[in-house]
């Protein structure tokens, strides 16, 4: 395996290690996740750090070249098109997110304010519960840690495919 399949690998396993559970938990009781948030983001931070330190210590190429050994056109071709497919997941991830976020608003809305002839003055008097708000931040996130699962996943069948 390369370094940077090696690094795809880690970052994938990482990724699932660290934010399965967060988001079991937060799901489940969304307004006493902040905390856990930060603590899921410094875990990831300290545990990448560390695997990233090893595999550049413990890789027989980035002895001679460096902790990072440079990229061939293979590495780059395959970083590119998994770029790529991350950027349409996250994008077809937040459309939907926007779209679920604008019905629930229009569902609150019509919800607070009974049928009326006169149209809506003042939308500053609708209240929006902090649960539901919790809730679209974590799928939100959540939405950003599929992207870069998919980004991953797809470094991983970008180096499966070529060897």
């Amino acid at each position: 395996m390369t370094f940077y399949e090696k690094n795809a690998w880690f970052c994938f396993f990482a990724l699932l290690i660290v934010y399965v559970p967060y988001f079991a938990y937060s799901f489940v009781d969304p307004s006493a996740s902040f905390p856990l948030y930060f603590a899921a983001v410094a875990m990831l931070m300290i545990v990448l750090a560390l695997f990233h330190a090893a595999n550049a210590v413990f890789s027989p190429r980035s002895r001679k070249t460096g902790p990072n050994p440079p990229k061939d056109e293979r590495d780059a071709g395959i970083e590119i098109n998994s770029a790529k497919f991350a950027g349409i997941v996250l994008s077809v991830v937040v459309t939907f997110w926007i779209f679920a976020a604008l019905i629930g608003l229009a569902a609150l809305i019509s919800h607070a304010m009974p049928l009326r002839a006169e149209p809506m003055k003042n939308l500053a008097s609708v209240k929006i519960p902090v649960i539901p708000v919790l809730i679209g931040f974590h799928v939100l996130f959540a939405g950003f840690v599929v992207a870069n699962l998919a980004y991953y996943a797809s470094i991983i069948r970008g180096y499966r495919r070529c060897s």
